[in-house]
């Protein structure tokens, strides 16, 4: 699976993934490590969202992430809106992905501003890189 096997103390912050979604493809993150929009059903239906935490927009993501930013920060990214997060981290992942734009953007950003971020594949090659 794509992330399952990811430790308990792993935060997750999506902007586009429910947390139910992300709790199924990764039982083993604590359920207060997901920030993500929680889907609303009713009648067997998804009616949308709950709005209690909204994670809509990059200035979502970001005020999710400087409030559970600890010393060591690791981020993975595929797309513009983790952009932000990626240049405050200690170690940035920037995944290959339809979005060319974000790659470029990545590639500038690690040269300009000496940031540590690696263009992978896949998790399998985070997990590799960051032992």
């Amino acid at each position: 699976s794509l992330v399952k096997d990811f430790p308990a103390s792993v935060y997750i912050l999506s902007c586009n993934w429910s947390t139910d979604l992300i709790r199924l493809l990764s039982p083993m993150v604590e359920r207060r490590n997901i920030l993500a929009n929680n889907l609303r059903f009713k009648d067997g239906k998804c009616r949308g969202f709950e709005r209690k935490r909204i994670i809509l927009t990059p200035k979502h993501k970001f005020k999710e992430f400087q409030r559970i930013k600890g010393d060591r920060t690791i981020v993975c990214g595929d797309s513009l809106p983790d952009l932000l997060l990626l240049l405050n981290a200690d170690k940035g992942f920037a995944f290959i992905s339809h979005d060319k734009d974000f790659i470029e953007i990545s590639q500038l950003i690690k040269t300009k501003f000496s940031r540590e971020i690696y263009i992978v594949n896949n998790f399998e090659e985070v997990k590799k890189l960051i032992g």
